[in-house]
C-alpha cells in the first residue's frame, strides 16, 4: 500500500544520463506520474494532468536537466528520494494527512540527500496558531483544518 502526499518540488540533474534515468522512473512507460512526456498527473482532483494551459512553465526541461513537479498530490512519490535525487542536486516539500498529519523537507547536494520530518499539528503551533486539529466526529472541520496547515506548510518550505 502507498501513501498519497502533497508534493512540490524541483529537481537539477549533473547530467543527462541521470536526468534520463529519474524521468523514466517518473514516465514509467506512461503509467508513471508522468503521462505523454512532459504531464503530471495528480492522482486526487480527477487525475487532472499539470501543467495546464494557462502554466508556461516547464515542467520537464532536458535542455537544463531540470524537472519541476508541480504542487498536486502524487501517490508514493515522496518515498522514492533517493531515486528521484540520484545524480541530482534540488529540494521537495511533501505533507500527508493519509494515515499521519506529517511534512518533510528533502534536499540533495552533491549526493548527499537529507530529510527533515515534522508533526505538522506541532509546527503549526509552533508558528504561533493555537487552533487545535477539531475532533473526528466533524470530518468537514478536520478536512478544513488539515487543508489549512498542509498549505502553509508547502508555502513555507516551497521549492
Amino acid at each position: 500500500m502507498s501513501t498519497y502526499y502533497a508534493i512540490a518540488a524541483i529537481i537539477t540533474y549533473k547530467n543527462k544520463t541521470a536526468f534520463d534515468k529519474a524521468f523514466k522512473f517518473m514516465n514509467n512507460d506512461g503509467e508513471g506520474w508522468i503521462v505523454d512526456g512532459q504531464w503530471f498527473r495528480s492522482e486526487c482532483d480527477s487525475g487532472a494532468l499539470f501543467p495546464d494551459a494557462d502554466d508556461p512553465t516547464a515542467q520537464i526541461d532536458p535542455e537544463h536537466l531540470t524537472i519541476t513537479i508541480p504542487q498536486a498530490y502524487y501517490r508514493g512519490l515522496a518515498s522514492n528520494a533517493e531515486t528521484l535525487f540520484a545524480g541530482a542536486t534540488g529540494k521537495m516539500v511533501w505533507t500527508s494527512t493519509d494515515g499521519m498529519f506529517e511534512g518533510g523537507v528533502i534536499t540533495a547536494k552533491d549526493g548527499v540527500i537529507t530529510e527533515k520530518s515534522y508533526d505538522l499539528e506541532k509546527w503549526w503551533k509552533e508558528q504561533g496558531n493555537n487552533e487545535a486539529q477539531p475532533d473526528e466526529d466533524d470530518p468537514d472541520a478536520v478536512a478544513e483544518y488539515q487543508d489549512e496547515v498542509q498549505q502553509a506548510f508547502l508555502d513555507t518550505f516551497q521549492p
